[in-house]
Protein backbone atom coordinates (compact mmCIF):
# COMPACT_ATOMS: atom_id res chain seq x y z
CA UNK A 1 0.00 0.00 0.00
CA UNK A 2 2.96 2.26 1.10
CA UNK A 3 5.08 2.10 -2.30
CA UNK A 4 1.69 2.56 -4.40
CA UNK A 5 0.83 5.83 -2.50
CA UNK A 6 4.37 7.00 -3.26
CA UNK A 7 3.88 5.85 -6.66
CA UNK A 8 0.21 7.69 -6.78
CA UNK A 9 1.77 10.61 -5.18
CA UNK A 10 4.65 11.30 -7.84
CA UNK A 11 2.16 10.94 -10.67
CA UNK A 12 -0.36 13.20 -9.52
CA UNK A 13 1.22 15.42 -6.38
CA UNK A 14 4.39 16.98 -6.06
CA UNK A 15 7.11 14.28 -5.83
CA UNK A 16 9.05 14.14 -2.60
CA UNK A 17 12.52 12.56 -1.74
CA UNK A 18 11.53 8.42 -0.96
CA UNK A 19 8.76 8.20 -3.44
CA UNK A 20 9.62 5.26 -5.91
CA UNK A 21 8.76 6.18 -9.62
CA UNK A 22 9.38 4.65 -13.27
CA UNK A 23 11.81 6.05 -15.27
CA UNK A 24 13.70 5.90 -18.72
CA UNK A 25 17.17 6.04 -19.39
CA UNK A 26 17.79 8.18 -22.54
CA UNK A 27 21.12 9.15 -22.36
CA UNK A 28 24.54 9.30 -20.77
CA UNK A 29 25.63 11.90 -18.22
CA UNK A 30 28.92 12.30 -16.90
CA UNK A 31 30.62 9.26 -14.85
CA UNK A 32 28.48 6.50 -13.67
CA UNK A 33 25.71 8.72 -13.83
CA UNK A 34 22.69 8.37 -16.48
CA UNK A 35 20.40 10.60 -17.43
CA UNK A 36 16.61 9.22 -17.10
CA UNK A 37 13.20 11.02 -17.81
CA UNK A 38 9.66 10.32 -15.78
CA UNK A 39 6.80 12.42 -14.84
CA UNK A 40 8.80 14.84 -13.04
CA UNK A 41 11.09 15.52 -16.09
CA UNK A 42 14.76 14.34 -16.06
CA UNK A 43 17.07 12.91 -13.05
CA UNK A 44 20.32 11.02 -12.68
CA UNK A 45 20.45 7.37 -12.13
CA UNK A 46 23.93 5.85 -11.34
CA UNK A 47 24.80 2.56 -12.78
CA UNK A 48 22.15 2.97 -15.76
CA UNK A 49 22.19 2.22 -19.45
CA UNK A 50 20.36 3.97 -22.28
CA UNK A 51 17.56 2.32 -23.03
CA UNK A 52 16.60 1.09 -19.75
CA UNK A 53 13.58 1.07 -17.66
CA UNK A 54 13.95 0.68 -14.15
CA UNK A 55 11.81 1.81 -10.92
CA UNK A 56 14.29 4.54 -8.68
CA UNK A 57 13.49 5.80 -5.56
CA UNK A 58 13.94 9.66 -5.88
CA UNK A 59 16.63 11.37 -3.57
CA UNK A 60 17.69 15.08 -3.63
CA UNK A 61 15.28 17.70 -4.68
CA UNK A 62 13.43 20.32 -7.43
CA UNK A 63 15.53 20.94 -10.12
CA UNK A 64 18.22 18.21 -9.00
CA UNK A 65 16.53 14.56 -8.26
CA UNK A 66 18.68 11.17 -8.54
CA UNK A 67 16.96 7.78 -8.57
CA UNK A 68 18.00 5.07 -6.70
CA UNK A 69 17.81 2.22 -8.02
CA UNK A 70 15.18 -0.49 -6.72
CA UNK A 71 14.41 -2.74 -9.89
CA UNK A 72 14.45 -2.77 -13.35
CA UNK A 73 11.52 -3.09 -15.82
CA UNK A 74 13.39 -3.52 -19.36
CA UNK A 75 17.16 -4.18 -18.70
CA UNK A 76 19.65 -3.37 -21.34
CA UNK A 77 21.09 -6.40 -23.75
CA UNK A 78 24.61 -4.76 -23.59
CA UNK A 79 24.45 -4.85 -19.28
CA UNK A 80 27.02 -7.26 -17.55
CA UNK A 81 27.79 -8.00 -14.46
CA UNK A 82 31.14 -5.62 -13.42
CA UNK A 83 34.09 -7.84 -12.61
CA UNK A 84 35.43 -5.12 -10.13
CA UNK A 85 34.61 -5.57 -6.72
CA UNK A 86 34.54 -2.25 -6.14
CA UNK A 87 33.41 -0.96 -9.89
CA UNK A 88 29.85 0.77 -8.03
CA UNK A 89 32.09 2.82 -5.73
CA UNK A 90 35.34 3.87 -7.28
CA UNK A 91 35.31 6.60 -9.92
CA UNK A 92 37.84 5.28 -11.85
CA UNK A 93 35.64 3.68 -14.60
CA UNK A 94 32.08 4.23 -15.57
CA UNK A 95 31.35 1.24 -18.35
CA UNK A 96 32.19 -1.29 -15.87
CA UNK A 97 28.74 -2.78 -16.30
CA UNK A 98 28.41 -2.58 -20.13
CA UNK A 99 30.09 -5.39 -21.53
CA UNK A 100 33.33 -4.92 -23.74
CA UNK A 101 31.51 -5.41 -27.18
CA UNK A 102 29.11 -2.92 -26.75
CA UNK A 103 31.31 -0.55 -25.22
CA UNK A 104 33.60 -0.53 -28.66
CA UNK A 105 30.35 -0.54 -30.82
CA UNK A 106 28.70 2.82 -28.77
CA UNK A 107 31.99 4.34 -28.91
CA UNK A 108 32.21 4.01 -32.82
CA UNK A 109 28.64 5.78 -33.31
CA UNK A 110 29.62 8.36 -30.75
CA UNK A 111 32.46 9.02 -33.27
CA UNK A 112 30.46 8.95 -36.53
CA UNK A 113 27.60 11.18 -34.40
CA UNK A 114 30.50 13.67 -33.69
CA UNK A 115 32.01 13.85 -37.34
CA UNK A 116 28.50 14.15 -38.97
CA UNK A 117 27.71 17.51 -36.55
CA UNK A 118 30.90 18.74 -38.39
CA UNK A 119 30.49 17.41 -41.52
CA UNK A 120 26.34 17.84 -42.05
CA UNK A 121 26.02 14.91 -43.77
CA UNK A 122 26.95 11.18 -42.75
CA UNK A 123 30.49 9.49 -43.11
CA UNK A 124 32.36 6.25 -43.09
CA UNK A 125 34.08 6.38 -39.33
CA UNK A 126 36.77 2.73 -39.40
CA UNK A 127 36.02 -0.50 -36.83
CA UNK A 128 37.65 0.79 -33.60
CA UNK A 129 41.40 -0.52 -33.30
CA UNK A 130 41.32 -1.99 -29.53
CA UNK A 131 42.95 -4.65 -27.61
CA UNK A 132 41.67 -7.72 -27.13
CA UNK A 133 41.61 -7.70 -23.82
CA UNK A 134 40.79 -4.80 -21.83
CA UNK A 135 42.79 -4.94 -19.00
CA UNK A 136 46.44 -3.79 -17.71
CA UNK A 137 46.90 -1.12 -20.10
CA UNK A 138 47.07 1.86 -18.42
CA UNK A 139 49.96 2.62 -17.29
CA UNK A 140 50.26 5.62 -15.38
CA UNK A 141 49.17 5.06 -12.16
CA UNK A 142 47.39 7.61 -9.68
CA UNK A 143 46.25 6.90 -6.48
CA UNK A 144 44.70 9.21 -3.66
CA UNK A 145 45.71 8.72 0.46
CA UNK A 146 43.04 8.46 2.90
CA UNK A 147 43.10 6.16 6.53
CA UNK A 148 45.38 7.86 9.20
CA UNK A 149 49.22 8.47 9.86
CA UNK A 150 50.65 4.91 10.08
CA UNK A 151 47.88 3.16 8.83
CA UNK A 152 47.26 4.73 5.35
CA UNK A 153 44.83 3.51 2.61
CA UNK A 154 45.35 3.88 -1.45
CA UNK A 155 42.61 3.89 -4.16
CA UNK A 156 40.89 6.44 -5.61
CA UNK A 157 37.86 9.12 -5.60
CA UNK A 158 34.13 7.99 -4.88
CA UNK A 159 32.04 9.36 -7.84
CA UNK A 160 31.47 13.08 -6.82
CA UNK A 161 33.05 12.59 -3.98
CA UNK A 162 36.77 13.15 -2.44
CA UNK A 163 36.48 10.29 -0.34
CA UNK A 164 38.66 7.74 -1.33
CA UNK A 165 37.25 4.29 -2.07
CA UNK A 166 40.95 1.81 -1.41
CA UNK A 167 41.65 -0.79 -3.58
CA UNK A 168 43.77 -3.71 -3.30
CA UNK A 169 44.44 -4.39 -7.55
CA UNK A 170 43.01 -2.43 -10.09
CA UNK A 171 42.14 -4.42 -13.76
CA UNK A 172 42.32 -1.55 -15.89
CA UNK A 173 46.02 -0.56 -14.55
CA UNK A 174 49.45 -2.11 -15.38
CA UNK A 175 49.29 -5.12 -12.45
CA UNK A 176 53.02 -4.52 -11.77
CA UNK A 177 53.08 -0.64 -11.40
CA UNK A 178 49.45 -0.87 -9.40
CA UNK A 179 51.35 -3.31 -7.34
CA UNK A 180 54.49 -1.25 -6.67
CA UNK A 181 52.56 1.93 -5.75
CA UNK A 182 50.37 -0.30 -3.35
CA UNK A 183 53.72 -0.96 -2.00
CA UNK A 184 55.27 2.47 -2.16
CA UNK A 185 51.58 3.50 -0.08
CA UNK A 186 52.93 0.42 2.78
CA UNK A 187 56.56 1.90 3.29
CA UNK A 188 54.88 5.47 3.72
CA UNK A 189 52.63 4.32 6.43
CA UNK A 190 55.49 3.13 8.43
CA UNK A 191 57.53 6.02 7.92
CA UNK A 192 54.22 8.05 9.71
CA UNK A 193 53.47 10.25 7.06
CA UNK A 194 50.20 11.39 7.40
CA UNK A 195 47.66 11.88 4.95
CA UNK A 196 46.09 15.22 4.06
CA UNK A 197 42.86 16.03 5.29
CA UNK A 198 40.64 17.27 2.50
CA UNK A 199 38.13 18.77 4.97
CA UNK A 200 40.30 20.16 7.26
CA UNK A 201 43.66 20.73 4.98
CA UNK A 202 45.37 19.36 7.54
CA UNK A 203 48.33 16.54 7.02
CA UNK A 204 50.65 15.85 4.18
CA UNK A 205 50.56 13.28 1.50
CA UNK A 206 48.18 13.39 -1.26
CA UNK A 207 48.70 10.88 -3.97
CA UNK A 208 51.45 8.86 -5.34
CA UNK A 209 52.05 8.39 -9.56
CA UNK A 210 53.57 5.44 -10.66
CA UNK A 211 54.67 5.38 -13.84
CA UNK A 212 55.75 2.62 -15.76
CA UNK A 213 58.15 2.90 -19.01
CA UNK A 214 56.44 1.31 -21.84
CA UNK A 215 58.34 -1.24 -23.33
CA UNK A 216 61.18 -0.85 -20.66
CA UNK A 217 59.32 -1.58 -17.47
CA UNK A 218 61.20 1.82 -15.76
CA UNK A 219 59.60 2.91 -12.66
CA UNK A 220 59.05 6.79 -12.32
CA UNK A 221 57.33 8.09 -8.60
CA UNK A 222 56.08 10.81 -7.92
CA UNK A 223 54.89 11.65 -4.40
CA UNK A 224 52.40 14.58 -4.16
CA UNK A 225 52.58 16.44 -1.17
CA UNK A 226 50.15 19.25 0.61
CA UNK A 227 53.26 21.16 1.18
CA UNK A 228 57.49 21.17 2.10
CA UNK A 229 58.55 18.79 4.63
CA UNK A 230 62.34 18.53 5.67
CA UNK A 231 61.04 15.54 7.68
CA UNK A 232 59.69 13.21 5.06
CA UNK A 233 61.08 14.59 1.65
CA UNK A 234 64.01 12.67 1.95
CA UNK A 235 62.36 9.52 3.92
CA UNK A 236 59.52 9.46 1.06
CA UNK A 237 62.62 9.68 -1.73
CA UNK A 238 64.75 7.41 -0.24
CA UNK A 239 62.20 4.49 0.03
CA UNK A 240 60.94 5.10 -3.49
CA UNK A 241 64.82 4.74 -4.75
CA UNK A 242 64.93 1.57 -2.13
CA UNK A 243 61.97 -0.01 -3.58
CA UNK A 244 63.28 0.31 -7.18
CA UNK A 245 62.20 3.39 -8.84
CA UNK A 246 64.23 5.07 -11.23
CA UNK A 247 63.55 8.51 -10.94
CA UNK A 248 61.58 10.34 -7.94
CA UNK A 249 60.10 13.66 -7.81
CA UNK A 250 58.25 15.17 -5.39
CA UNK A 251 54.95 17.71 -6.66
CA UNK A 252 53.78 20.17 -4.76
CA UNK A 253 49.52 20.51 -4.33
CA UNK A 254 48.22 23.24 -2.27
CA UNK A 255 45.04 24.17 -4.09
CA UNK A 256 41.90 23.44 -3.63
CA UNK A 257 40.13 21.30 -6.11
CA UNK A 258 40.08 17.48 -7.37
CA UNK A 259 43.10 17.75 -9.54
CA UNK A 260 45.73 14.91 -8.99
CA UNK A 261 48.61 16.85 -8.31
CA UNK A 262 49.60 20.59 -8.82
CA UNK A 263 51.77 22.63 -10.58
CA UNK A 264 55.12 22.75 -8.82
CA UNK A 265 57.50 19.60 -9.41
CA UNK A 266 61.10 19.41 -8.00
CA UNK A 267 63.17 16.10 -9.57
CA UNK A 268 64.15 14.32 -6.07
CA UNK A 269 66.69 11.44 -6.81
CA UNK A 270 67.21 9.05 -9.32
CA UNK A 271 67.82 9.76 -12.92
CA UNK A 272 66.12 12.76 -14.64
CA UNK A 273 63.73 10.79 -17.01
CA UNK A 274 62.77 6.81 -17.42
CA UNK A 275 63.10 5.19 -21.08
CA UNK A 276 60.36 4.33 -22.94
CA UNK A 277 59.90 2.60 -25.60
CA UNK A 278 57.02 2.93 -28.20
CA UNK A 279 56.86 1.12 -32.04
CA UNK A 280 60.71 0.89 -31.95
CA UNK A 281 61.52 4.90 -30.95
CA UNK A 282 62.85 5.30 -27.47
CA UNK A 283 61.88 8.12 -25.69
CA UNK A 284 63.40 10.05 -22.35
CA UNK A 285 60.14 11.15 -20.19
CA UNK A 286 60.56 13.44 -17.20
CA UNK A 287 57.76 13.43 -14.39
CA UNK A 288 56.17 16.67 -15.48
CA UNK A 289 55.80 15.86 -19.45
CA UNK A 290 52.90 14.17 -20.94
CA UNK A 291 53.25 10.50 -22.09
CA UNK A 292 50.61 8.27 -23.75
CA UNK A 293 49.13 6.55 -20.68
CA UNK A 294 47.98 3.81 -22.65
CA UNK A 295 50.32 1.09 -23.68
CA UNK A 296 47.98 -0.64 -26.13
CA UNK A 297 46.90 3.52 -27.05
CA UNK A 298 50.45 4.58 -27.63
CA UNK A 299 51.06 1.54 -30.30
CA UNK A 300 47.58 1.85 -32.41
CA UNK A 301 47.98 6.01 -32.57
CA UNK A 302 52.13 5.41 -33.41
CA UNK A 303 51.40 2.93 -36.39
CA UNK A 304 48.46 4.97 -37.37
CA UNK A 305 49.93 8.36 -37.84
CA UNK A 306 53.15 6.74 -39.30
CA UNK A 307 51.02 5.00 -42.15
CA UNK A 308 49.30 8.19 -42.85
CA UNK A 309 52.14 10.23 -42.70
CA UNK A 310 53.78 8.88 -45.96
CA UNK A 311 57.50 10.25 -47.35
CA UNK A 312 58.73 13.54 -48.56
CA UNK A 313 62.12 12.93 -48.47
CA UNK A 314 62.52 17.20 -49.50
CA UNK A 315 59.75 18.05 -47.63
CA UNK A 316 59.25 19.03 -43.86
CA UNK A 317 56.79 17.99 -41.06
CA UNK A 318 54.92 19.91 -38.83
CA UNK A 319 54.54 18.41 -35.59
CA UNK A 320 51.64 20.59 -33.53
CA UNK A 321 51.41 20.13 -29.63
CA UNK A 322 54.38 17.32 -30.21
CA UNK A 323 55.17 17.07 -26.13
CA UNK A 324 58.17 15.26 -26.30
CA UNK A 325 58.08 14.53 -30.37
CA UNK A 326 56.21 11.05 -29.91
CA UNK A 327 55.01 11.94 -33.47
CA UNK A 328 57.68 13.34 -35.22
CA UNK A 329 60.65 11.65 -33.80
CA UNK A 330 59.81 8.39 -35.14
CA UNK A 331 59.06 9.90 -38.84
CA UNK A 332 62.24 11.97 -38.94
CA UNK A 333 63.69 9.75 -41.06
CA UNK A 334 61.12 9.88 -44.13
CA UNK A 335 61.84 14.08 -44.08
CA UNK A 336 64.01 16.45 -44.87
CA UNK A 337 63.51 18.53 -41.86
CA UNK A 338 60.57 17.70 -38.53
CA UNK A 339 59.62 20.68 -36.75
CA UNK A 340 57.84 20.12 -33.35
CA UNK A 341 56.33 22.51 -31.25
CA UNK A 342 55.51 22.32 -28.18
CA UNK A 343 54.12 24.77 -24.89
CA UNK A 344 55.23 22.82 -22.04
CA UNK A 345 59.27 23.39 -21.04
CA UNK A 346 59.39 19.94 -19.59
CA UNK A 347 57.98 18.29 -22.62
CA UNK A 348 60.72 20.64 -25.22
CA UNK A 349 63.63 19.42 -23.55
CA UNK A 350 62.47 15.40 -22.87
CA UNK A 351 62.10 16.01 -26.96
CA UNK A 352 65.59 17.39 -27.26
CA UNK A 353 67.01 14.76 -25.00
CA UNK A 354 65.25 12.17 -27.05
CA UNK A 355 66.31 13.37 -30.19
CA UNK A 356 70.24 13.23 -29.18
CA UNK A 357 69.49 9.99 -27.09
CA UNK A 358 68.10 8.55 -30.75
CA UNK A 359 70.48 10.25 -32.89
CA UNK A 360 67.66 12.02 -34.66
CA UNK A 361 69.38 15.55 -35.55
CA UNK A 362 66.95 17.32 -38.19
CA UNK A 363 64.36 17.69 -35.95
CA UNK A 364 64.09 20.98 -33.87
CA UNK A 365 62.20 21.84 -30.89
CA UNK A 366 60.07 25.45 -30.80
CA UNK A 367 58.93 26.16 -27.36
CA UNK A 368 56.35 28.46 -26.85
CA UNK A 369 52.12 28.93 -28.07
CA UNK A 370 51.72 26.84 -31.09
CA UNK A 371 49.92 29.87 -32.02
CA UNK A 372 53.11 32.34 -31.68
CA UNK A 373 54.99 29.78 -33.28
CA UNK A 374 53.27 28.58 -35.92
CA UNK A 375 52.70 32.47 -36.72
CA UNK A 376 56.46 33.00 -36.61
CA UNK A 377 57.32 30.09 -38.84
CA UNK A 378 54.55 31.42 -41.84
CA UNK A 379 56.41 34.69 -41.31
CA UNK A 380 59.78 33.64 -41.97
CA UNK A 381 58.27 31.98 -45.54
CA UNK A 382 58.73 28.08 -44.46
CA UNK A 383 56.59 25.97 -45.55
CA UNK A 384 55.13 22.37 -44.80
CA UNK A 385 54.15 19.03 -46.90
CA UNK A 386 52.53 17.21 -43.75
CA UNK A 387 51.40 18.27 -40.53
CA UNK A 388 50.55 16.37 -37.18
CA UNK A 389 47.95 18.46 -34.68
CA UNK A 390 47.63 16.93 -31.41
CA UNK A 391 46.24 19.53 -29.49
CA UNK A 392 44.79 19.23 -25.72
CA UNK A 393 41.45 18.85 -25.28
CA UNK A 394 40.33 22.06 -26.04
CA UNK A 395 41.15 21.34 -29.59
CA UNK A 396 42.38 23.48 -31.98
CA UNK A 397 42.49 27.46 -31.45
CA UNK A 398 40.39 29.30 -34.37
CA UNK A 399 43.61 31.25 -34.74
CA UNK A 400 45.81 27.65 -35.51
CA UNK A 401 42.70 26.46 -37.56
CA UNK A 402 42.90 29.52 -39.98
CA UNK A 403 46.41 29.86 -40.26
CA UNK A 404 46.16 25.66 -40.90
CA UNK A 405 43.47 26.03 -43.79
CA UNK A 406 44.34 30.00 -44.90
CA UNK A 407 47.80 29.96 -45.53
CA UNK A 408 49.78 26.78 -44.97
CA UNK A 409 47.12 24.02 -47.06
CA UNK A 410 49.86 21.35 -46.19
CA UNK A 411 49.41 18.14 -48.40
CA UNK A 412 48.20 15.91 -45.87
CA UNK A 413 46.63 17.01 -42.37
CA UNK A 414 47.11 14.08 -39.34
CA UNK A 415 44.67 15.50 -36.85
CA UNK A 416 44.67 13.61 -33.24
CA UNK A 417 41.52 14.67 -31.08
CA UNK A 418 40.82 13.22 -27.71
CA UNK A 419 37.49 14.78 -27.10
CA UNK A 420 34.30 14.43 -29.38
CA UNK A 421 33.02 17.75 -28.89
CA UNK A 422 36.19 19.03 -30.18
CA UNK A 423 36.54 16.58 -32.86
CA UNK A 424 33.09 17.64 -33.90
CA UNK A 425 34.01 21.90 -34.17
CA UNK A 426 37.50 21.12 -35.78
CA UNK A 427 36.23 19.33 -38.11
CA UNK A 428 33.62 21.75 -39.56
CA UNK A 429 36.53 24.57 -38.85
CA UNK A 430 38.80 22.45 -40.99
CA UNK A 431 36.78 21.76 -43.54
CA UNK A 432 34.94 24.94 -44.40
CA UNK A 433 38.67 26.80 -44.42
CA UNK A 434 39.46 24.62 -47.69
CA UNK A 435 40.30 20.52 -46.31
CA UNK A 436 38.83 17.82 -46.97
CA UNK A 437 38.34 15.01 -44.85
CA UNK A 438 39.19 11.55 -45.93
CA UNK A 439 39.70 9.42 -43.00
CA UNK A 440 38.57 8.47 -39.53
CA UNK A 441 40.68 6.19 -37.54
CA UNK A 442 39.03 5.62 -33.35
CA UNK A 443 41.49 4.24 -31.55
CA UNK A 444 40.39 2.74 -27.79
CA UNK A 445 42.94 4.56 -25.32
CA UNK A 446 40.60 3.92 -22.20
CA UNK A 447 38.15 0.68 -21.47
CA UNK A 448 35.75 0.78 -19.24
CA UNK A 449 35.46 4.64 -19.85
CA UNK A 450 33.77 7.05 -22.42
CA UNK A 451 37.52 7.78 -23.57
CA UNK A 452 38.07 7.48 -27.35
CA UNK A 453 40.48 8.87 -29.15
CA UNK A 454 40.08 9.85 -32.87
CA UNK A 455 42.89 10.36 -35.64
CA UNK A 456 41.13 12.04 -38.97
CA UNK A 457 43.09 12.33 -42.38
CA UNK A 458 42.79 15.67 -44.18
CA UNK A 459 44.01 16.81 -47.64
CA UNK A 460 43.34 19.68 -49.61
CA UNK A 461 39.57 20.01 -51.02
CA UNK A 462 40.74 20.20 -55.01
CA UNK A 463 37.30 22.05 -55.30
CA UNK A 464 37.84 24.49 -53.05
CA UNK A 465 41.87 25.15 -54.15
CA UNK A 466 40.69 25.67 -57.37
CA UNK A 467 38.69 28.40 -56.52
CA UNK A 468 40.50 30.21 -54.49
CA UNK A 469 43.26 30.15 -57.54
CA UNK A 470 40.72 31.50 -59.72
CA UNK A 471 39.65 33.82 -57.05
CA UNK A 472 43.55 35.29 -56.95
CA UNK A 473 43.84 35.50 -60.85
CA UNK A 474 40.12 37.75 -60.58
Amino acid sequence: MARRAEEQRSGGEEPREGDVVEATVVAWGSGLDAVAEWSGGRLYVRGALPGERLRVRLRGGRGRWRGEVVSWVRRSSSRCEPSCAVASQCGGCDLQHMAYRSQLSWKRDEVMRAVRSGLGRSVQVAELLAPEEPRGHRTKIGLRIGGAAGALTAGLFAPHTREVVAISECEVQDAAGTAFALRLVALASKLGVPPFEEESGRGLLRAVVVRVGHGTGELQVTWVLSARSQQFEPALTAAALEAGAVSVALNFHAEDGKQLAGSRLVHAGGAARIRAEVCGQSYLVSAGAFFQTSKFGAEALSKQVRAWAGSAPQGRLLDLYSGLGFFGLPLASRFREVVAMEESHAATEDGIASAAGSGVRNISFREGRVESSLRAFLRSGEQATTVIADPPRSGLSAEVAEMLTRELAPERLIYVSCDLDALARDVAVLTQGGMQLEEVQPVEMFPMTKHVETVALFRPNPVLAMARRMGGRR
